[in-house]
């Protein structure tokens, strides 16, 4: 097992004897402005993100983009063995970016991958600093090419997680842009604000409009980090005046849009 934090990248190597959802942010649903790939090796887990959930076997991966809400439930008390790879939204090239949208965050069945992220166990005991950052960093490149380039097995086990959420969910993707309100977002799905809200709860752990704002948020925060001036942004996503999408930002990032530009070259790995 390894740990390794360094500049703008997090690559870890875990293992927990007894897993607890109950006690650890990690395991709870949560979203992030960074990219993460996941790769499961043992236990009896069952991972959702957004829309779709997987009981986990030997091989599967993940890769889960910025701002997917996503969480991980436990069947049973077996050891849970993972590696989980943080990543900035710079660090891959465009030509990958652009083949994982609209892409399932599953890539199950890719065993494989084994002996790519065995090298970054390796690597940790041999590098530290900007050694291990680069040669973890060409593993981890090695390791999105050859998941994304590698025909799907099993994809089929890949499930819709609630059949009432997910048009949801995908409404609100769709509209990032737009002015999105409880009261809007019901009578487009012909649900009372109550009922929809009580359903979108019951799975997503979250509530609707902390997904919404969550959302429209990191989609501006992607937005600022590709050149786009604040005050553009605001406009672009549909918000009423600058004042409101600042507190909005504020809210959700912990940080104001000009602090992120300013910031941008650093990424913070904690879960939102």
């Amino acid at each position: 097992m390894f740990k390794f934090a360094f500049r703008n990248m997090d690559l870890s190597h875990k293992y927990d004897e007894v897993p607890s959802a109950s006690s650890d942010k990690e395991f709870q649903k949560h979203y992030h402005n960074f990219y993460e790939i996941f790769y499961f090796i043992s236990g009896t887990a069952m991972y959702t993100v957004e829309k779709e959930k997987r009981v986990l076997h030997l091989g599967d991966a993940l890769i889960i983009k910025p701002g997917e809400f996503h969480n991980v439930d436990f069947l049973d008390k077996t050891p849970y063995e993972r590696y989980v790879l943080k990543l900035p939204v710079g660090f891959m090239p465009g030509h990958l970016t652009e083949r994982l949208q609209g892409h399932s965050a599953f890539y199950p069945g890719r065993s494989d991958a084994i002996d790519l992220l065995k090298g970054l166990d390796r690597a940790a005991e041999t590098y530290t600093g900007n050694d291990m950052y680069y040669f973890g960093g060409c593993i981890v490149s090695q390791l999105v090419i050859y998941l994304t380039n590698t025909r799907d097995t099993g994809e089929d086990e890949v499930n819709l997680a609630n059949a009432k959420v997910v048009p949801v969910l995908q409404y609100i993707n769709d509209n990032v842009d737009k002015q999105l309100t409880l009261a809007n977002i019901a009578d487009h799905f012909n649900y009372s604000p109550d009922y929809i809200s009580r359903e979108f709860y019951r799975y997503m752990k979250a509530p609707i409009m902390k997904y919404v704002r969550a959302k429209r948020i990191l989609a501006a925060r992607m937005l600022i980090n590709n050149g786009f001036k604040p005050t553009q942004v605001s406009d672009m996503l549909g918000f009423s005046d600058y004042s409101t999408f600042y507190r909005s930002y504020v809210s959700v990032t912990g940080k104001s849009p000009t602090d992120d530009i300013s910031e941008k070259s650093t990424t913070k790995f904690s879960d939102e």
